[in-house]
C-alpha cells in the first residue's frame, strides 16, 4: 500500500503552479493598470497644465514671447496648491485605507468616488476660462475665481484619494500576496502607456484648447470606473467575515484609528523597522522626483523658451521608458537582490541631476536624460509596494490598511518638499534648484539603505529575495 502511494506523487513544478493560478487574476490585473492609465491621464494634465494657469500672467514667467494665461502666483504659493494630494495623502490615506478593510461596500464606494474625481476635475479648466488676456495676472481681481478652481482641485484630489485606497485595498485583498508583484507591474505599465498616449494626444488637444487635456483624462476615468462598478465582483467572503466580527464585537462600524494600530501590531519589530527604513530610502531617492514633475513644464518654458505642450511632450519620455521597463523590472526584482536594484536607481538619480544642470539645453538632450530618471524612478515603483505588503503576516485581510499607511508614509516629504523647492526657485530666480535636491535626496537615501540590508541580510524570506 505504501509503494502504491509513492508511485501517486509527483514532484510540484513552482514555476508552472505560479504561472497557472496567475490566469485566474488576469482581470483583476487589467482593472488594476486600467485605473492607473486613467489615473496617468488625469494627472498627467494637472502636472503639466495647472501650474501653468496657476502661475500665468506673471511677467517673469514665460520667455521667447509664448503668452500663458493665469492666476499670477508665485512658484511657491503653486507648490502649496500643488502639495494637496500630498497633505491629503499623508493626513488621511490611512483613515480612508482602513475604512476600506472594514466597509461591506468598498467596491461600490470606490468606483462612485471615481466618477466624483472625475466630474470635479472637469471644473478646473472649466472655472480657469474666465481669466481673460486683459485680467490675466491680476490675483486679486481674479480671487473668487482662483478661490473655486483651487477648491474643485482640493474635491478632486480628496476623491481620488479616498477612492483610489479603497479601489486599491480592494485589488490587493482579491489577488495573493504571491501575484502583487505581477500586479503592480501591470500598475506601472498601463499607468506610463496611459501618460504618454495621452500627452502626445493631449499636446495637440492643448494647442485647440486648453481645457481639452483635463476632459480626456476625466473621460476615461469614467469609463473605467463605470466598467469597474458593473463588472467587478462583490467582496462576498470578505464581506461575510466582517458581518461575523460585527455581531460578535456588537458593533456596527469599526474604528479606523483602531484597525490602523491593529495592523501596526501585527508586524513583527524586525517589519515594522524595515517597513520605515524602506520608506524614508524611497521618500529620499524621491525627493527630486516630486519636483520635477511639479516644475518640468515651468522649468522648460522659464529656462528654455519651450512651449508647455512641447514640455509635455519631452517629458513624455520619461513615462515611455517607465512603462517599457516596468515589468522586465518585476521579474528581475524575482530573481535577484533587490537591494542591487535599489542602489542601480540612486546612481541613475544622482546622474541624471548632474548631468541636468550640465548638459541640458536642448530638447534631445532633455529627453535623454529623461530615460535615465524613468529606469530609476520605475525601479522603485515596482518594487517597494509589493515589499510592503509582503511585510503582512499571510492570511490577514489588512492589503488596504497596509497600502495606504505606505501611500501616506512615502508621500509625507512631499509636504514639504514641493513648496520648499517652489520657495527656493523664488529665491534663487532659478529651477535648476530642483536638480540639486534630486542629487542630495538620492546620496542620502544610501544611509537607509545600508541600515535596511543590515537589518535583513540574514533574512532568507520572501521580503528580501521576492
Amino acid at each position: 500500500m505504501d509503494q502504491e502511494v509513492t508511485a501517486t506523487i509527483q514532484p510540484i513544478d513552482e514555476k508552472a503552479a505560479k504561472k497557472a493560478s496567475s490566469k485566474l487574476y488576469h482581470k483583476n490585473y487589467l482593472f488594476y493598470g486600467l485605473f492607473n492609465l486613467a489615473i496617468s491621464v488625469m494627472w498627467g494634465a494637472y502636472n503639466n497644465y495647472f501650474p501653468i494657469i496657476l502661475q500665468g500672467g506673471r511677467a517673469d514667467f514665460t520667455t521667447g514671447g509664448i503668452v500663458a494665461t493665469g492666476f499670477g502666483l508665485s512658484a511657491f504659493a503653486t507648490g502649496l496648491i500643488m502639495s494637496m494630494d500630498n497633505i491629503l495623502g499623508v493626513a488621511a490615506s490611512p483613515l480612508f485605507g482602513a475604512m476600506g478593510d472594514k466597509s461591506l461596500s468598498r467596491k461600490k464606494i470606490g468606483g462612485i468616488l471615481g466618477i466624483l474625481c472625475a466630474l470635479f476635475f472637469i471644473s478646473i479648466p472649466t472655472i480657469a476660462k474666465v481669466v481673460t488676456p486683459e485680467t490675466s495676472g491680476q490675483t486679486l481681481q481674479l480671487l473668487f475665481p482662483l478661490i473655486f478652481v483651487v477648491f474643485a482641485a482640493f474635491l478632486c484630489v480628496l476623491t481620488d484619494n479616498w477612492g483610489g485606497n479603497y479601489r486599491a485595498g480592494y485589488q490587493f485583498t482579491a489577488v495573493p500576496k504571491l501575484h502583487h508583484s505581477t500586479m503592480s507591474s501591470f500598475s506601472v505599465t498601463f499607468g506610463g502607456i496611459g501618460y504618454v498616449a495621452s500627452t502626445l494626444l493631449a499636446s495637440v488637444l492643448y494647442n485647440i484648447d486648453h481645457a481639452y487635456p483635463f476632459y480626456l483624462g476625466a473621460a476615461l476615468e469614467l469609463i473605467v470606473c463605470t466598467l469597474f462598478l458593473a463588472t467587478m465582483p462583490a467582496e462576498t467572503e470578505k464581506n461575510a467575515r466582517l458581518v461575523k466580527e460585527m455581531a460578535a464585537t456588537g458593533k456596527k462600524r469599526a474604528n479606523p484609528f483602531k484597525t490602523i494600530k491593529e495592523v501596526w501590531l501585527l508586524l513583527t519589530p524586525k517589519a515594522r523597522w524595515s517597513f520605515l527604513l524602506i520608506l524614508v530610502f524611497k521618500d529620499l531617492g524621491y525627493f527630486g522626483i516630486y519636483g520635477l514633475q511639479t516644475f518640468a513644464s515651468s522649468w522648460m518654458l522659464n529656462k528654455h523658451g519651450i512651449a508647455p505642450n512641447v514640455a509635455a511632450i519631452t517629458t513624455a519620455v520619461y513615462f515611455l521608458v517607465y512603462t517599457l521597463v516596468a515589468i522586465p523590472i518585476g521579474l528581475l526584482a524575482d530573481k535577484v537582490s533587490k537591494f542591487r536594484l535599489f542602489i542601480v536607481s540612486l546612481l541613475l538619480m544622482i546622474a541624471g541631476g548632474v548631468l541636468f544642470l550640465t548638459i541640458a539645453s536642448t530638447v534631445p538632450i532633455i529627453m535623454g536624460l529623461c530615460i535615465l530618471l524613468g529606469i530609476g524612478a520605475c525601479i522603485l515603483d515596482v518594487i517597494t509596494m509589493p515589499l510592503m505588503q509582503s511585510l503582512l503576516p499571510d492570511g490577514v485581510n489588512a492589503q488596504g490598511t497596509i497600502f495606504s499607511l505606505a501611500l501616506a508614509s512615502i508621500v509625507i516629504f512631499t509636504v514639504i518638499t514641493v513648496p520648499l523647492q517652489g520657495f527656493f526657485i523664488d529665491l534663487t530666480k532659478d529651477y535648476d534648484s530642483m536638480f540639486y535636491s534630486m542629487i542630495i535626496g538620492a546620496v542620502l537615501a544610501f544611509i537607509p539603505l545600508y541600515f535596511l540590508w543590515t537589518l535583513l541580510k540574514s533574512d532568507k524570506s520572501t521580503v528580501v529575495k521576492g
